[in-house]
């Protein structure tokens, strides 16, 4: 009788803790870096983004950011982000044309590549959304928004139901 009533609390304490997890799940958004340096060939929709090496670490994560507006795709990310960004910005680009490829990703999940690009870029790739970087003076002590233009092919990457799911689920999606 003790190891049924221990065996059914297992099992309730189980499938709580699953419950928990399931909703969680959905709620990691993740914006990363391409670790290695990719022929602009490469950075296209067509790349298979599960063969990108991507850095340890996310540029930007759910918690960074302070609202969504779904219907421009633009950011505003809460201030210690804008500083490490406005930082990281301020340091200058290792490529002056582009500052490099980064790949969203829910709960681990790939879901589309972007670019970087400096604004001395004449950069003419359509082919995956890009994020301008902001002039950021010297002395400025923050970056406040990002905005993340459409690829000019027909589907819109950051338009995934997972990525506004994530946001949703964080409380920081307006507008949609």
């Amino acid at each position: 009788m003790i190891k049924t009533h221990r065996a059914a609390l297992l099992i309730a304490l189980a499938v709580l803790m699953s419950a928990g997890a399931a909703s969680a799940a959905g709620n990691n958004l993740a914006f990363y870096l391409v670790a290695e340096k990719l022929p602009y060939d490469r950075i296209t929709w067509s790349t298979d983004l599960n063969t990108l090496q991507l850095a340890d670490l996310p540029f930007i994560e759910i918690s960074d950011i302070e609202s969504y507006e779904w219907s421009t795709h633009t950011m505003v990310v809460v201030p210690e982000c804008g500083q490490r960004l406005a930082k990281a910005f301020q340091l200058g680009p290792p490529d002056p044309i582009i500052t490099g490829p980064f790949v969203v990703a829910v709960d681990s999940v790939r879901v589309y590549m972007g670019v970087l690009l400096s604004v001395a870029s004449s950069w003419g790739s359509t082919d995956v959304p890009i994020v301008n970087i902001p002039l950021v003076p010297l002395g400025d002590s923050t970056v406040r928004s990002l905005h993340i233009e459409k690829a000019g092919k027909g589907y819109d990457e950051r338009s995934d139901p997972r990525i506004k799911e994530a946001l949703r689920q964080a409380g920081v999606l307006i507008g949609e």
